[in-house]
């Protein structure tokens, strides 16, 4: 708990410290200021590397900091299931929920989405400029201005999934799944009348299919299991709706991750015929510069 309390300052100290020595090799200065509209600084690159490992490493820090929370009661005392010689509430275990458990569920667990939420709503205005996409184009890139917030409503969804995972187990495998269904019907809903992503062209339209059938799937994956664990093996009817239901689950999650994949490939693609034709016109533009001139 120690070591994930203090590892996002680490990561933070880590990126400045790769950025500052990238800057002392290549002769740049870490703290030098823009000198044009779109340059990418050092400084810009330490940021979108700190953010994006944060990123990524935020629901296991939801994780760790719920599982302080999670006790199990045997024979009539509670117990921390993460280690079960340790009683819960009392002793060190009061200690360490009280200056750990709740310092991090104040500072990673509500403060960065809370703090990415008031940084985004003060700068709304400035959100399309160039440097706030360098810096954190990944909380709000792909979403209409209007739905600037639309990463803390997925924020929300994984902080959910990550603590129905540490005690969900406590409501048993049916209870804890049809919640599971009551969580994803809600972010279904969210998404279809929230409507966030940005489509500037019929080709942007991918991103809200892409999520909304991953949100579908995963409901049809979560219901087919629940399906399957109330079936009885020793009904042959049963066991067959089984091994159906089973398949299906297999074919489905397989099929979208192989729609993931190509539409990635695709996109990439695009953008390199895109980045080749603009390169072919600046080209061309500045050889008839040269001719004019000439």
């Amino acid at each position: 708990q120690l070591m994930y309390a203090v590892l996002p300052f680490l990561i933070v100290a880590a990126s400045f410290l790769i950025w500052f020595v990238v800057g002392k090799i290549t002769k740049q200065s870490f703290f030098a200021k823009r000198t044009e509209r779109k340059q990418i600084t050092l400084k810009d690159k330490f940021v979108v590397t700190s953010t994006n490992v944060l990123y990524l490493l935020y629901p296991t820090l939801c994780k760790n900091t719920f599982g302080l929370f999670d006790c199990k009661m045997i024979g009539g005392q509670p117990y921390l299931k993460i280690d079960l010689e340790e009683e819960c509430y009392v002793g060190r275990h009061a200690t360490m929920m009280g200056l750990l458990g709740v310092g991090q569920l104040c500072i990673y667990v509500i403060g960065l989405p809370l703090l990415v939420l008031v940084f985004l709503r003060r700068n709304r205005a400035s959100l399309d400029t160039h440097v706030a996409h360098a810096r954190y184009g990944l909380f709000y890139g792909g979403y209409k201005m209007d739905r600037f917030f639309w990463e803390i409503v997925i924020t929300m969804r994984k902080v959910s999934v990550v603590m129905l995972s540490v005690f969900g187990p406590e409501l048993g495998p049916e209870k804890q799944a049809q919640v599971a269904l009551l969580m994803l019907m809600v972010c279904i809903v969210l998404e279809l009348f929230g409507d966030p992503y940005k489509a500037e062209t019929p080709r942007h339209k991918i991103l809200g299919r892409l999520e909304f059938s991953s949100l579908l799937i995963e409901w049809w994956t979560m219901w087919s299991g629940l399906m399957i664990f109330q079936m009885n093996d020793n009904v042959s009817s049963e066991e067959t709706v089984g091994v159906v239901l089973s398949i299906v689950v297999i074919v489905v999650n397989v099929g979208l991750l192989i729609w993931f994949v190509a539409q990635f490939v695709l996109a990439k693609l695009y953008e390199r015929k895109e980045a080749l034709a603009a390169k072919a016109l600046a080209e061309a533009a500045t050889g008839e510069r040269k001719q004019s001139f000439l």
